[in-house]
């Protein structure tokens, strides 16, 4: 399944809390200790969102996420 494949698929709960997390400007570091799992978990679960929401980063996603609160 390719990348394009998994673009606009609903976010898990988990997914919406890291995606929450990262607009917050909250480091892996802090996000991991506020949810209870390793950074690398949340760099997972990270790049997860970033694919189904279609974007490369955080910035990206933030943006993203203004934009849809906004219109």
């Amino acid at each position: 399944m390719g990348r394009r494949a998994e673009y606009g698929r609903a976010l898990s709960p988990r997914e919406r809390a890291v995606l929450a997390g990262l607009c917050r400007g909250l480091s892996r570091a802090d996000l991991a200790r506020r949810l209870g799992v390793a950074p690398e978990t949340v760099k997972r679960q990270a790049h997860v969102v970033y694919r189904k929401l279609g974007v490369p980063d955080r910035f990206a996603a933030a943006a993203l996420v203004l934009d849809r609160e906004e219109g």
